[in-house]
């Protein structure tokens, strides 16, 4: 499916006025200025079912026409299965040879785009049910206080359609969330085109979301909401922040296939981003699970032992555990933890007699010590309690910081050359760890 910010908007503002002015009872009178225009010239016309379809006659052929008949008829029974309804009356779709030609006589610079509440103008082979969903969310049933928006009304049209470009929505969703690019949703809602992260497409934000709450709520639910969209307590039983972060854990717990997480770390500019492979294998496990054996704490009161995990607590500036002695020039080190509580996190390879490479995790942003100061990326800021993976690692003369498995951070310096311990720290706060490991890769 093809996007287009003009088309959001055209789209969202005629069918929120649907919304309250009602589907017309009759199909001539809900034309729009639009539609009674091109029909002068789309004077050649085919019913399949409740699609009717206008066309010019010397533009299609008729394999092109019988194709467009059976998948827009098809989309349309459907999304009478999907949304669980029965659409009244008909729909019209104005087919045009190509995009070019649907801009040459509509101005309208997009692949398809629905007009007042029954029309849908798309090139002849624009394939999929999201226009046709604006058109059938017409006729959910509502009142005289009646509300939705461009969130609401895209993300279920997104929805329905399940994929773009061969990949599935909540796929895009769970490498946006992976790649830091998933938006605080109740900002993200009111204004998306200003904070809509780079590379993100606000559609799969709001179709992830609306998809999750079809899936834990049924369609009749999100049918109520959509026509409240400002009434998530009261017709889903949740508010709407307690549902972004349920929706936000259960992406964190989906997998994606590699070709699917690749094709969209490409399209955010994060094509080589992923962690190597060999960084994720086991390494020389410095915590054992059960005591500080061969960790030295810099304050021990602050470093113990609890149902398997390591606990740092400090109520002030950063308190170190580093291993016990010194290893030959280490390169890479892994650790698996979460801030429970507090400021910051950080994973150090401290060589003898050279500077220290640090980097640190923070509620506001990450860093990497770099030359004479550090690099940082506000757009991986841990601002959760959830469980993270965190790799420093020397590799092709760059040191490189990677979290939860893709790259955050880089500086180009050499190698340490001298014997090295490993170190980790928690500023202001409550860290526990599961993984401390020495890697070399």
């Amino acid at each position: 499916m093809v996007f287009t910010t003009a088309s959001i908007v055209r789209t969202a503002s005629s069918l929120i006025l649907g919304l309250a002015a009602g589907a017309s009872g009759a199909d001539d009178s809900a034309f729009t200025d639009l539609d009674r225009r091109v029909l002068q010239e789309l004077t050649a016309q085919h019913r399949a079912g409740q699609v009717v379809l206008h066309y010019r006659a010397e533009h299609l052929t008729a394999e092109q026409l019988d194709a467009a008949a059976e998948a827009n008829a098809g989309a349309f029974r459907d999304l009478e299965r999907l949304l669980e309804m029965k659409y009244e009356g008909d729909i019209h779709i104005f087919l045009y040879r190509d995009r070019g030609d649907l801009k040459e006589r509509t101005q309208a610079d997009a692949i398809a785009f629905g007009t007042g509440t029954r029309s849908i103008h798309q090139s002849h082979d624009f394939r999929g049910p999201h226009e046709l969903c604006h058109i059938f969310a017409v006729q959910f049933p509502h009142g005289p206080d009646s509300f939705t928006d461009p969130f609401v009304v895209e993300g279920l049209a997104t929805a329905v359609a399940e994929s773009d470009q061969n990949v599935p929505i909540h796929s895009w969703a769970t490498v946006y969330a992976r790649a830091r690019r998933l938006p605080p949703l109740w900002q993200f809602r009111w204004r998306w085109m200003e904070n809509t992260p780079p590379g993100v497409h606000p559609y799969h934000v709001a179709a992830s979301f609306v998809g999750y709450l079809i899936e834990t709520h049924g369609i009749a639910k999100v049918k109520q909401w959509y026509v409240n969209a400002t009434e998530a307590q009261a017709v889903l039983g949740q508010s709407f922040p307690d549902l972004e972060r349920r929706w936000r854990r259960w992406l964190a717990a989906r997998t994606v296939e590699p070709e699917h997480e690749q094709h969209v770390l490409a399209r955010l500019g994060l094509g080589d981003a992923k962690i190597p492979e060999g960084l994720m294998a086991a390494g020389e496990r410095l915590f054992d699970g059960q005591s500080l054996a061969g960790l030295d704490p810099e304050l021990p009161a602050c470093w113990q032992v609890r149902d398997g995990r390591l606990i740092g607590t400090h109520d002030g500036p950063w308190t170190s555990l580093s291993s016990h002695g010194q290893h030959a020039p280490l390169t890479a080190a892994r650790v698996r933890f979460r801030l429970v509580s507090g400021d910051a996190f950080k994973v150090c390879i401290d060589p003898a007699g050279h500077s220290m490479r640090e980097a640190i995790f923070a509620r506001w942003s990450a860093y990497l010590t770099c030359e004479d100061g550090f690099t940082g990326n506000e757009g991986a800021p841990l601002d959760d309690s959830d469980w993270h993976e965190a790799v420093l690692v020397h590799s092709g003369g760059q040191w490189r910081a990677y979290l939860d498995g893709l790259r955050v951070l880089q500086c180009p310096a050499p190698a340490p050359t001298s014997d090295t311990r490993l170190t980790i720290a928690v500023e202001r706060g409550v860290v526990e760890v599961s993984d401390f490991a020495a890697l070399r890769p």
